[in-house]
């Protein structure tokens, strides 16, 4: 019995080395390079969230709808094509502002 024992510690010392330890250095390095560019201008990230709550969210919500409607359309109709383009650039606009959020970007993030 007393060997199972210690055959399961040295089990569980390799699994907290290997895994635990190395998992919270690499959870650590990420996070403080999040803060580290976060910490740049923490305002340009207030401001990109500010619009991306008001602006962003709901014009791509609008837009999702008819880009939906659109889409059947779009191999009938030549010029459907470029509306459904030009609605997907606005749809997937809040994906830049949260970039630019994360990154404490200084440029506007826009849609085209």
């Amino acid at each position: 019995m007393l060997l199972i024992a210690a055959q399961d510690q040295r089990y569980w010392d390799f699994f907290y080395q290997r895994f635990i330890l190395d998992f919270s250095f690499h959870c650590r390095l990420y996070f403080s390079t999040i803060i580290y560019n976060m910490a740049k201008n923490p305002v340009f990230a207030v401001i990109w969230i500010v619009m991306l709550v008001c602006l962003a969210w709901p014009v791509a919500a609008f837009c999702c709808g008819m880009w939906l409607l659109l889409q059947p359309f779009e191999g009938c109709f030549s010029f459907v094509k470029d509306i459904t383009d030009f609605l997907e650039k606005l749809i997937t606009w809040p994906r830049d502002c949260g970039r630019a959020i994360s990154d404490c970007a200084t440029r506007c993030p826009t849609p085209w």
